[in-house]
């Protein structure tokens, strides 16, 4: 869980993210499930942000071939 309090007007709220790995042969899926911010906007950036971030996954250990 996540302290979220940088919005200001908006109170201080916890959010959660769910990570899960399958392993599947010599690979493994990882399914990640962000709970929904306070609005459709905030939520839209998060996961922007995160995605982002999941790149750097990518070009680190290699993507599908």
């Amino acid at each position: 869980m996540e302290a979220v309090d940088y919005q200001g007007a908006v109170k201080p709220y916890e959010s959660t993210m769910v990570v899960e790995l399958f392993p599947t042969g010599e690979n493994v899926r990882m399914v990640v499930t962000l709970q929904p911010m306070h609005d459709e906007e905030t939520t839209r950036m998060s996961t922007l942000g995160f995605t982002s971030q999941l790149t750097k996954v990518e070009k680190r250990f290699g993507g599908r071939e």
